[in-house]
C-alpha cells in the first residue's frame, strides 16, 4: 500500500525537505482520554477508523444558560521510527 502525503513545511534543524517512508518504519498508538466527571456530559463516547484502529473521543454537553449544544473531539496519539533502515530523510543541499 503506498500513500502520498503533502507537508508545505517540515521545519527541522537539517533543511529536511521530504522523506520516504514504508509502511513498517513508523509505528502510530493512540487512547482515549476518560472524562474525569463523566457526568458533566450528556452523552460521552468514541469512534475509532477500521483501518488504522485510532479513536477519537468525542463528548456532548450543553450550556443551561444560553441553550446552546456542543461536542468537543480529543485524540491522543504518538508516533516514532520502528524501522530506520526503512525510512530516507531527504535533506535540501
Amino acid at each position: 500500500m503506498t500513500h502520498r502525503i503533502r507537508c508545505p513545511t517540515l521545519p527541522t534543524a537539517e533543511n529536511l525537505v521530504g522523506a520516504i517512508v514504508y509502511p513498517t518504519a513508523i509505528g502510530v498508538a493512540g487512547r482515549v482520554l476518560k472524562p474525569q466527571s463523566p457526568r458533566a456530559y450528556e452523552e460521552v463516547g468514541y469512534s475509532s477508523d477500521d483501518k488504522s484502529g485510532l479513536a477519537i473521543g468525542w463528548r456532548r454537553f450543553g450550556d443551561p444558560r444560553t441553550g446552546e449544544n456542543f461536542v468537543a473531539y480529543e485524540s491522543v496519539f504518538g508516533a516514532d521510527v520502528i524501522s530506520p533502515k526503512t525510512l530516507v530523510r531527504i535533506v535540501s543541499a
